[in-house]
């Protein structure tokens, strides 16, 4: 095949034939050759220029509080959606009967939910700010707390059947915001967790 811009050489580009000196490179106006030049430590950023995450503890905070909150909207859901099922299945098959030793709301586990799950992120921030090893410190609290949530019901419960059912619901919902959470930890503080 042949050059059809005569006077090229084969091994340039047209666009950088268009008079850049062979080897350089179009600067995009910023004198580090294309890329934002940071500032040095204790000078302030020139204006219009954004600074990256802003990071409290190692932690990329907007994000790690985002996750915290959708965290909570997810366990939220579940407690609803699982308490709304498992009561309408329950009282459909047992006319009269009340599960849990009396009406569980699935207002109430969503509610137990949400605050479940920003409680432990806010453990989990905590951990991510001050613990060496935040994650395995984070992660045996939440499954003592998860195991507590499983065996309580099973032994406090006047029926078996509505203890199997909110042990079932709790463990679910632990799991469930331990793994979301632990992601949350790994994906919005590698430098806290690098410690």
């Amino acid at each position: 095949m042949t050059n059809p811009y005569p006077g090229d050489d084969a091994d340039r580009t047209t666009a950088y034939s268009r008079g850049y000196p062979q080897g350089a490179a179009p600067q995009q106006g910023y004198p580090t050759g294309g890329r934002p030049q940071q500032p040095a430590a204790g000078q302030a950023r020139p204006a219009g220029q954004q600074s990256g995450p802003q990071e409290v503890g190692g932690v990329r905070i907007q994000q790690f509080l985002a996750g915290i909150f959708a965290t909570a909207l997810v366990a939220a859901v579940f407690g609803f959606v699982a308490t709304a099922v498992i009561q309408a299945i329950y009282t459909n098959h047992a006319p009269g009967a009340m599960w849990v030793d009396g009406e569980q709301s699935p207002w109430i586990a969503a509610l137990i939910g949400g605050v479940g799950a920003i409680v432990a992120g806010l453990l989990l921030w905590f951990f991510l700010a001050l613990v060496p090893s935040p994650m395995v410190f984070f992660q045996w609290i939440v499954g003592l707390i998860i195991v507590a949530a499983v065996v309580l019901p099973l032994v406090n419960s006047a029926h078996w059947q509505s203890g199997v059912i909110t042990a079932i619901i709790n463990a679910l919902m632990g799991v469930l915001v331990l793994s979301l959470l632990s992601t949350v930890g790994h994906r919005t503080a590698p430098a806290a967790l690098a410690r």
